[in-house]
């Protein structure tokens, strides 16, 4: 048997996808901005290379580049990904919308935090009369 891979590395590994990742990561960890000689010197590529990673990376929201000093910082796409609440609410918001229309009352969907209960999604009834928006709020779970 050969000697163990270094952290469990795959059988296959795919240099391109590694690469990509790994930039993902670093762009996440520098919320003060990269550039692209400090990505091409970590990814040990050339910054012709580190250039092109990065578009891609623009390209699908993970980064953003400011025109002035064409520093590369975390875009929306990694924003949203990272902020699980976001992606509940993101998916959770239509089928609350749903029940609204069918029963014609407020729902709130909420995460157990403890002892309470955290509003994260509402969706209002059309009535004039109901109870309003307490996304944000937090209460007791039990009384």
């Amino acid at each position: 048997m050969t000697a163990k891979r270094e952290k469990d590395e795959p059988t296959y590994p795919i240099g391109s996808v590694d690469k990509a990742l790994r930039l993902v990561v670093l762009v996440s960890e520098h919320p003060a901005g990269i550039r692209i000689g400090e990505v091409a010197a970590v990814l040990s590529v050339a910054p012709s290379t580190a250039h092109r990673l990065l578009q891609m990376l623009v390209h699908r929201g993970f980064a953003r580049q400011d025109p002035d000093t064409k520093a590369y910082y975390p875009g929306e796409t990694l924003d949203r990904l990272s902020d699980q609440r976001e992606r509940v609410r993101q998916v959770s918001r239509p089928i609350l919308a749903r029940l609204v229309e069918e029963f014609g009352e407020t729902v709130h969907l909420c995460l157990l935090d403890g002892w309470l209960a955290l509003t994260i999604v509402s969706v209002e009834s059309p009535h004039l009369l109901r109870v309003g928006n307490r996304e944000g709020h937090a209460q007791p779970a039990v009384s």
